[in-house]
């Protein structure tokens, strides 16, 4: 999770799908916060895209989190702190 941070709802689905019980699966995922997942998935990714403008940066870190199974919302968020923040640096 910690390497590679995707969303609850994706690391439930493949938990279940390598046959971990459902009690675990549930044990593993309450401790997962999807925003504090997709910041530090998102990014160090962001750095790469210091010269990209809003729409190019939303769409290049939404996919990248979409991939990870991150919802509409929490992407949303997501792209908005790290454009802040980068905006802020600049």
């Amino acid at each position: 999770e910690s390497f590679h941070p995707r969303s609850r709802s994706m690391l439930r689905s493949e938990l279940k799908g390598k046959g971990i019980a459902s009690e675990i699966i549930c044990e593993v995922v309450a401790g997962i916060d999807d925003r504090a997942s997709a910041y530090n998935a998102a990014k160090k990714k962001a750095k790469r895209f210091t010269d990209q403008d809003y729409h190019d940066f939303r769409h290049r870190i939404g996919t990248f989190l979409k991939y990870r199974g991150f919802s509409y919302d929490v992407v949303q968020q997501t792209v908005d702190r790290l454009w802040a923040e980068r905006s802020q640096d600049a």
